[in-house]
């Protein structure tokens, strides 16, 4: 399975629109294409 960490940014920019590659990495995530992995660093932001 691949793995991805995803910056803060990406997150921010899929919750604020259901247009572009933002939304559609998390839509991704969501069917179950790859596992998100966070940092200690990203949750700190």
């Amino acid at each position: 399975m691949i793995r991805a960490v995803l910056d803060t940014n990406v997150l921010l920019a899929a919750l604020r629109s259901r247009q572009g590659a933002s939304f559609e990495i998390i839509s991704r995530y969501r069917k179950g294409e790859f596992a998100l992995l966070i940092s200690n660093t990203v949750l700190s932001e």
